[in-house]
C-alpha cells in the first residue's frame, strides 16, 4: 500500500470513529464468564423460545440482567470467534452458540465449525470516565454488514449496521472486574 492510500485509510477510520480491535486486545479478551449488556436498553443477552410460532426453536432474546448465578444470562467467548451460552455448556443438547441467522431472527444452535456462527467485536465508542468499550457485534464474512440489535420487547435480531445506534451497541461485562 502506498503512502497516500495508507494516510487516506487511517483518516477514514478516524473520521468514522470505528476501530477494529483484534481478539487478543486486553479490552476484549474477557476471560471467563461475561454478561453481554445492551447500551440502549440496559437489557442482557440471553436465550429463549421463539415467541412467534415460526418453529425456530431456541433464539437469542434479551432480558433484565440477573446475577451471575443465572447461567442463561452468562456467556463465554470460545474458539473460532463464537459466543457460547454458559447455561448450555455440558447440557444434553450440547453447548449452544449465537447465530446463524434465519431472516432477521438470531438462532441458538450447537457450537461447531459453522462459519455462520463466527462473530467480530468492533469498538465504536469508549467512555472517558468509566473506560468501558461499547461494541458492535457483527457476523464475520456475512454480506450486508449485519449487526446484533435488541429492542424493549426483549427481541434480539440482526439488522443492517447503523453508526451511532445505541440499540446495536453492547458492553462485555466481565465478572472478575465488574
Amino acid at each position: 500500500m502506498n503512502l497516500p492510500a495508507k494516510i487516506a485509510s487511517v483518516a477514514l477510520a478516524a473520521a468514522t470513529g470505528a476501530v477494529s480491535v483484534p481478539v487478543a486486545s486486553p479490552a476484549l479478551a474477557a476471560e471467563g464468564d461475561i454478561q453481554v449488556r445492551n447500551v440502549g436498553t440496559g437489557l442482557c443477552l440471553t436465550l429463549g423460545h421463539d415467541p412467534h410460532r415460526r418453529e425456530l426453536g431456541l433464539v437469542a432474546r434479551s432480558w433484565h440482567c440477573q446475577s451471575r448465578d443465572v447461567k442463561t444470562h452468562t456467556w463465554r467467548r470460545i474458539a473460532r470467534s463464537q459466543l457460547a451460552n454458559v447455561g448450555t455448556i455440558g447440557s444434553k443438547y450440547g453447548t449452544l452458540c449465537l447465530g446463524p441467522l434465519k431472516g432477521s431472527a438470531v438462532l441458538m444452535r450447537r457450537c461447531g465449525s459453522d462459519r455462520r456462527q463466527r462473530l467480530t467485536f468492533t469498538v465504536v465508542d469508549q467512555q472517558r470516565i468509566s473506560r468501558e468499550n461499547f461494541l458492535v457485534i457483527k457476523w464475520k464474512g456475512r454480506s450486508g454488514d449485519m449487526c446484533l440489535r435488541t429492542n424493549f420487547r426483549q427481541e434480539v435480531f440482526a439488522e443492517r449496521c447503523q453508526p451511532g445506534n445505541r440499540d446495536a451497541q453492547w458492553r462485555l461485562v466481565n465478572w472478575d472486574w465488574s
